[in-house]
């Protein structure tokens, strides 16, 4: 469907001519997200270059560019960051993407929550909340996602051990607006949320939400290498059983027949600390485990499960200055083969 001068007058007049895109290059880029990393995605998922995408300022923009969609039958595919590997800002029909990159308010900062538009990524939240001493209760690890686009299409993330999946409280509160012949905006809580999260915006956009926050904690980052997967797995259930849970338990094993450690690193590993995520992901030659915890936590951390075997302390320097200078502190662990506890 080509796009005719005169739904894009009609759009233009509802939003303003900014919030109006046409250019089939942009359009080509707001189409896609991740999903092309996959093969079988790439080869199965045949995506449809949008028509038009609309880039709103407010919600009551939203609901009105969703009324002008639903009297012209136009299919409507929302859109955050585009940071999803599973295609879910992927248009399957001609019609509009409905950009929501704009809608990046961040309000209300209370004793324990915030209200955040529908854009703001969690690396803009974080730092907002940051000079509240606060932090996000849970965010997804891709800390560039968009707010909505994790409640609509993820459900757990960094915090989860302590506070739980997108259904377990810390999602406080919506503001939904429903494709539908004149919307409304819509301020809902409770169970009657539930059919919004995780929707991908199948049953009405989000375009606000409360979210639960925590004390703001600086992080330090622990490595452990174990000789089994089991053993790893075995340490990380301990760990989550501390008072001070980890923000982030990750397990990954390597091949034996490697011998070199690798290590990445996320791109937000130049952050301060306690305003990013400070996961990372470490690849050793045989199981690594990575967890971030409170400091007063960290050193007693390896000593803090049932009879802990003996253990060797790396010291910081081994690490990359890039790497060192976005944490609070970082340690490495080495641990024999026999399993914790």
């Amino acid at each position: 469907m080509t796009v005719s001068a005169d739904l894009a007058d009609e759009l233009t007049a509802l939003v303003g001519r900014p919030a109006v895109e046409t250019r089939p290059e942009v359009l080509h880029r707001l189409s896609r997200d991740f999903s092309w990393l996959s093969p079988i995605l790439s080869r199965d998922l045949r995506s449809v270059p949008a028509s038009v995408a609309v880039s709103p300022e407010h919600t009551d923009q939203v609901a009105d560019v969703l009324g002008f969609a639903y009297r012209r039958r136009l299919a409507v595919t929302p859109r955050g960051a585009g940071t999803s590997n599973y295609g879910q800002s992927v248009p399957m029909a001609p019609g509009i993407v409905l950009d929501t990159t704009r809608l990046t308010g961040i309000s209300d900062i209370d004793a324990d929550s915030v209200v955040v538009e529908a854009g703001a990524t969690f690396a803009s939240l974080e730092e907002k909340l940051a000079e509240h001493n606060r932090e996000v209760a849970v965010m997804p690890s891709t800390v560039t996602s968009t707010v909505a686009g994790f409640l609509s299409g993820g459900n757990q993330g960094i915090g989860s051990i302590e506070f739980g999946s997108i259904w377990d409280g810390w999602v406080r509160g919506l503001t939904v607006v429903g494709c539908v012949e004149n919307p409304e905006p819509v301020d809902i809580n409770g169970d009657s949320m539930n059919r919004h999260l995780h929707a991908y915006g199948t049953t009405g956009i989000i375009t606000r939400a409360r979210l639960r926050t925590a004390p703001k904690r600086d992080r330090t980052v622990l490595f452990a290498a174990f000789d089994t997967l089991a053993a790893a797995t075995r340490a990380g259930r301990e760990l989550m059983d501390l008072p001070v849970p980890p923000r982030a338990i990750s397990v990954r094993c390597r091949s034996r027949s490697r011998s070199n450690s690798t290590m990445s690193l996320p791109s937000t590993s130049t952050a301060r600390p306690g305003t990013r995520s400070s996961r990372a992901v470490a690849a050793w030659p045989r199981c690594g485990a990575i967890w971030t915890a409170k400091p007063s936590q960290t050193r007693s951390m390896a000593m803090a499960v049932p009879s802990p075997p003996p253990m060797q302390m790396a010291a910081t320097p081994r690490f990359s200055p890039r790497f060192s200078s976005a944490l609070s502190s970082v340690t490495m662990i080495r641990a024999p083969e026999a399993p914790i506890g």
